[in-house]
């Protein structure tokens, strides 16, 4: 039988939920995030119930702690209707997953279609973020990063390294999963426009 997905994934970077407008608070009792800390989100659009969202994770992903991850309110921008233009800003619950297991989750994930009917087939949003982490290590792997340097300050510059797509064919991959990515993937208000 197959099993369809309302469950979706969401990155959250820290500029995003430390900002007024994404109406971050968490439900967990007792628990605090770090600043700085950038996580993926799993959430179910228009849903206010913690526990469905729980029954859906461990329905597709059984092999996650549920229990150790925390739960939160925050403001997801979701396409008004049918139109891509007018959005309406929405709380929603959602439960917080850590990059590292996320990457892991993400990269051993199996997602390419089979006629196996026992099959879990994944949210649109889910296999983007799979799709686009196999991209990353499979381009981590070939040794296709520079360093760059961003200045700040006057002779002050933060760096970091950044993926390069050599061939046009990892630059057609590439396009082809965003041209592919459905709208809960990338639902921040921070998409929609710059905030500040």
């Amino acid at each position: 039988m197959k099993l369809f997905n309302k469950l979706k994934l969401l990155y959250i970077p820290a500029t995003y939920w430390n900002e007024p407008s994404s109406g971050f608070k968490l439900i967990s009792k007792g628990k605090q995030l770090p600043q700085n800390t950038n996580f993926f989100l799993l959430w179910i659009p228009s849903n206010n119930s913690e526990k469905e969202l729980t029954e859906h994770i461990k329905l597709i992903f059984p092999n996650i702690p549920i229990k150790k991850l925390l739960s939160c309110k925050i403001n997801l921008a979701i396409p008004f209707s049918s139109s891509k233009k007018v959005f309406e800003v929405i709380s929603h619950i959602g439960k917080i997953i850590p990059i590292l297991p996320a990457t892991k989750l993400l990269y051993q994930m199996e997602i390419i279609e089979n006629p196996d009917r026992s099959r879990i087939h994944y949210s649109n949003s889910i296999k983007i973020w799979a799709l686009l982490t196999k991209l990353v290590f499979e381009l981590l792997n070939k040794g296709q990063f520079v360093p760059a340097l961003e200045p700040t300050k006057e002779k002050l510059y933060n760096s970091q390294w950044r993926l390069i797509l050599k061939s046009q064919y990892d630059n057609d991959r590439f396009k082809s999963i965003l041209n592919h990515s459905s709208w809960p993937a990338f639902g921040q208000l921070i998409s929609i426009f710059p905030l500040n």
